[in-house]
């Protein structure tokens, strides 16, 4: 099973392994990870299992809609909800609302919190 692990920031070793289908990084509680920090949109971003074709819907309570196919063919993709502060693919801003494939090692910083994908099980 993938896993994102923190490599920088207040929760440093942190694993969160990716079960589910989608999982949500932000700041709102609701969220599978959870980022404190006033600068973390309440939905930044999300990795998704599978490919996602994403499409832009209307904006509903401030958050703009966004409608996502997905199929299971074995890989995940990160997905920036529309943030202002950006989400960082090794370095790279991630374009609003285009999903990037994710592959072993890649970094993923949102805020002063960066996270190392692994696609196999994490040590236990």
């Amino acid at each position: 099973m993938a896993y994102l692990k923190v490599e920088i920031g207040d929760l440093k070793q942190q694993i969160y392994e990716l079960c589910d289908a989608e999982v949500f990084i932000g700041r709102n509680p609701s969220c599978q990870i959870c980022l404190d920090s006033c600068v973390v949109m309440r939905r930044q971003a999300v990795v998704i299992r599978g490919h996602a074709d994403v499409m832009r819907g209307p904006i509903v309570s401030g958050m703009p809609r966004v409608t996502r196919i997905l199929t299971g063919d074995g890989t995940h993709h990160l997905l920036d909800l529309d943030s202002k502060t950006g989400t960082f693919l090794n370095g790279e801003r991630l374009s609003c609302l285009k999903s990037r494939e994710l592959r072993d090692g890649d970094l993923i910083q949102i805020a002063e919190t960066t996270f190392s994908f692994h696609q196999e099980t994490p040590p236990q």
